[in-house]
């Protein structure tokens, strides 16, 4: 597996000078053939793949919120399946969302309006992370800090896009602005909180459908019931 890496500056001033050693995919350096003051990438690499794993469950959460959101669009439309199918897989969730919003101001009265409206923002302010996290790649984040004078070293493993603004690209790189780092960078953590949120949207919009529209529910929506 092949990981972006970052070396990253922290604060506090260093008495030594620090080489970094980036080695060989998949080699691991010998204890014998490791130099004092030298610093080995590979000692920071992830041992397990519990990230490759959340970010495979948020893929199949988003799947099948975005298989829910369907079944909303197909209702607001009063079409039949195929033609809302058709319609749906035709459109980016950008336009999916503006178009249910808009049918609703059309069928519904304006309590009901409001309570959709809030799940159609939760759903584009998602929508926005997950073309972050689908769409980036992993970086290995590796941060040298001092304590006494001495190197001291810790790492981040993020999902990671890169944004066009190449001004944007500098301060995500910059540890004091968090306001980029969290907007643009997402751990491991963030990614299974996506999850759990795209699950809850799910089963809200099944609630929605079930309550408001006098839809049928399907059996996915029922369960959580």
């Amino acid at each position: 597996m092949l990981y972006t890496v970052r070396i990253t500056r922290g604060e506090g001033a260093l008495s030594t000078d620090v080489k970094m050693v980036l080695g060989s995919p998949g080699v691991k350096t010998p204890e014998q053939d490791r130099l004092p003051g030298n610093v080995y990438l590979e000692d920071f690499l992830p041992t397990t793949k519990d990230h490759h794993t959340e970010l495979g469950e948020f893929v199949d959460a988003w799947s099948r919120l975005e298989t829910t959101i369907g079944f909303l669009f197909i209702q607001m439309a009063e079409c039949d399946v195929n033609t809302g199918r058709a319609i749906f897989a035709g459109l980016g969730m950008r336009q999916v969302i503006e178009t249910i919003g808009s049918l609703a101001t059309i069928k519904l009265p304006n309590e009901e309006i409001k309570e959709l409206s809030v799940i159609l923002e939760r759903i584009s302010a998602l929508n926005s992370k997950r073309n972050k996290i689908v769409h980036g790649h992993w970086v290995l984040e590796v941060i040298l800090l001092s304590r006494g004078g001495l190197p001291l070293f810790k790492s981040n493993l993020l999902r990671e896009v890169d944004p066009a603004d190449f001004r944007i690209l500098k301060r995500i790189h910059d540890l004091r602005n968090q306001k980029d780092r969290v907007r643009y960078t997402f751990n491991a953590k963030r990614i299974r909180a996506a999850s759990l949120d795209a699950g809850k949207i799910e089963q809200d919009i099944g609630v929605f459908t079930r309550d408001r529209l006098n839809a049928i529910v399907p059996f996915k929506f029922a369960k959580h019931q």
